[in-house]
């Protein structure tokens, strides 16, 4: 948004402020050429892109969106695309999801972007018979078979951490790893992740001596 407000290239404002030479800049560009991102593309559609810092390494995608593939139609009704950022916490989640509770006009949602923000915006969204997709909340209780009623509402495509968590237990185990401690930043995501964790490796029989978290912030 902000580089369409200054008539800006997306990829270019983003490259411009990134450090010379950083992996970041180095993905972001590779993911660009990959998607041939600057190429004409008919009338009614466009490409997106993105990149930031995930499970310990650099990632970018590069979307490309066609409405008017449709005739700006379906099921005879006019498409439009409106969006909330629920600031990946549950008080920001939880605003988003009252506001777009609120939204008569919304036939379906796309999201949320992380678990947090899902735990805080589902119960509303459930309640106003709305259906969201995440495609990148990963925690487990989120699609478990005896998770609460309010999550009627989420579905999701990525994975669960719940395979994270054991696959990292396991690699730690078969590395030799016998003592482990946790540290997580308090957020209902963290929080998850490393308990999947704890519990994977206590039962390949190693040891967590402790589990702890710090402020996000301090």
């Amino acid at each position: 948004e902000v580089a369409q407000a200054m008539g800006e290239d997306p990829c270019a404002f983003r490259l411009d402020r990134l450090p010379a030479g950083s992996r970041q800049a180095a993905v972001l560009r590779r993911a660009a050429d990959e998607a041939g991102w600057g190429k004409a593309l008919p009338k009614g559609r466009g490409l997106g892109i993105a990149a930031h810092y995930s499970f310990v390494t650099y990632v970018a995608a590069v979307v490309e969106v066609a409405i008017d593939a449709k005739g700006g139609k379906l099921l005879d009704r006019d498409i439009q695309l409106t969006s909330e950022d629920a600031l990946c916490t549950p008080e920001g989640g939880a605003t988003a999801g009252q506001k777009m509770a609120a939204d008569t006009t919304l036939a379906g949602l796309i999201g949320s972007s992380c678990s947090d923000e899902t735990v805080g915006g589902i119960a509303a969204l459930t309640a106003a018979g709305l259906t969201t997709i995440s495609p990148s909340a990963t925690r487990p209780t989120l699609t478990t078979p005896d998770r609460g009623p309010e999550y009627a509402g989420f579905l999701r495509t990525a994975h669960s951490d719940a395979f994270q968590g054991l696959a990292v237990a396991n690699w730690a185990y078969e590395s030799g790893i016998r003592k482990a401690a946790t540290i997580h930043d308090g957020s209902v995501y963290a929080e998850a992740l490393q308990q999947v964790f704890a519990d994977a490796f206590k039962e390949l029989g190693g040891e967590i001596t402790v589990q702890e978290a710090v402020t996000k912030g301090q």
